[in-house]
């Protein structure tokens, strides 16, 4: 019995080094990917930091609207455009553009322009919602990653040419908005270098060293508890609550039966039958068919599309459109999309074959 213990214990210790290692891959190869895309905003540090900055900065925010709308002062031309909209929603729209283009070290003023250019797509979002038909308004209900070209086909079928505001305005809003991000969060500071374009000095977005190291020192923190969940040599546990059952392994926190939610959301409920069901397929154990997995690594490591093992390489992107016909821009912008999210999907299953793989073996 102690034999087979200290065996257990053994291959739990190398297991669960193997799903850690795993899991910090994973974890840090989805913060590159939002990084690259332009969506820094959705990473797991700056979620955390728009949940504690936004709500001094939307009173911030709430603080000058109020004094603006009050007796004996002047209200600036820009700041019209947004007094409708709740202080707290212009501060989580300013924080998110401002985060989303932090790493491209963009001027002041060009980053002052996309914090007002997203309020007017905001606006413009608001004014399709308003004016589409509605047996069309299903089209709209998509992620925001669409949003942009969703907008584009209505206005282009409804033939509006929609500017809302003057290039000055959405300067000054973004501006003004920048600079209480600054004073506020302290994330970024003025730099000074050489302009590109005129033989002079610009200022430009720099953030601070001390909002780099917070960024670095929590990514660290966050790393060492994920974990990659992967099958283990031993029978799971039986589950009874919302919490304790599949693999008991000491050094992994207990598992939850239902996961991305808090557990708060399940409490109450029954739900026996389906722990009954999941207690069922726990016991069957895997069986490997040893000749089909020696056949496919060796596929694998030839880099031979067999079956379901996904294409080798990448297509490569076309060289950019330099016409000036509309029609032929946009078949390149199509496909170039679709060559694209080819390239992607053949990534994520290749990397899904290659754990599926691994945990064969």
């Amino acid at each position: 019995v102690g034999l087979t213990l200290r065996t257990r214990t053994t291959m739990s210790s190398g297991h669960v080094a193997k799903m850690r290692e795993w899991g910090r891959v994973a974890y840090r190869n989805r913060q590159a990917k939002l990084r690259k895309e332009g969506e820094s905003s959705h990473t797991a540090s700056c979620k955390r930091m728009l949940q504690s900055m936004c709500p001094k900065l939307g009173d911030r925010v709430k603080h000058i609207i109020d004094q603006f709308t009050s007796p004996g002062y002047t209200t600036p031309l820009y700041l019209t455009y947004v007094m409708d909209m709740c202080p707290y929603e212009i501060a989580v729209i300013a924080l998110r553009t401002f985060l989303n283009n932090l790493d491209n070290h963009l001027a002041i003023g060009k980053m002052g322009h996309r914090i007002g250019k997203a309020f007017e797509n905001e606006a413009r979002w608001k004014y399709a919602l308003e004016n589409l038909s509605h047996n069309k308004q299903d089209l709209l209900a998509i992620p925001d990653r669409k949003r942009q070209s969703k907008i584009k086909q209505f206005y282009k079928y409804e033939d509006v040419r929609f500017q809302l505001w003057h290039h000055k305005a959405k300067v000054g809003l973004g501006l003004w908005l920048l600079e209480e991000i600054r004073q506020q969060t302290g994330l970024f500071k003025v730099g000074m270098r050489e302009s590109r374009a005129a033989n002079q000095h610009e200022r430009y977005v720099l953030p601070t060293t001390e909002f780099k190291d917070w960024i670095h020192r929590f990514d660290k923190w966050k790393e060492a508890g994920q974990v990659f969940k992967m099958a283990l040599p031993y029978r799971p546990v039986d589950w009874h609550e919302l919490i304790g059952g599949g693999y008991d392994i000491e050094q992994l926190p207990a598992q939850k039966f239902f996961t991305g939610k808090p557990v708060e959301w399940f409490e109450g409920n029954n739900y026996e039958h389906v722990m009954s069901a999941v207690n069922k397929l726990q016991q069957v154990e895997w069986k490997i068919n040893e000749e089909i997995l020696e056949l496919t690594l060796k596929f694998w490591e030839n880099e031979r599309v067999v079956g379901n093992i996904p294409q080798f390489g990448e297509i490569p992107e076309q060289p950019y459109y330099t016409g000036g016909d509309e029609h032929e821009l946009m078949v390149w912008k199509l496909k170039q999309k679709d060559i694209k999210q080819t390239n992607a999907s053949n990534s994520s299953k290749r990397f899904q074959a290659c754990r599926i793989l691994h945990l064969a073996k």
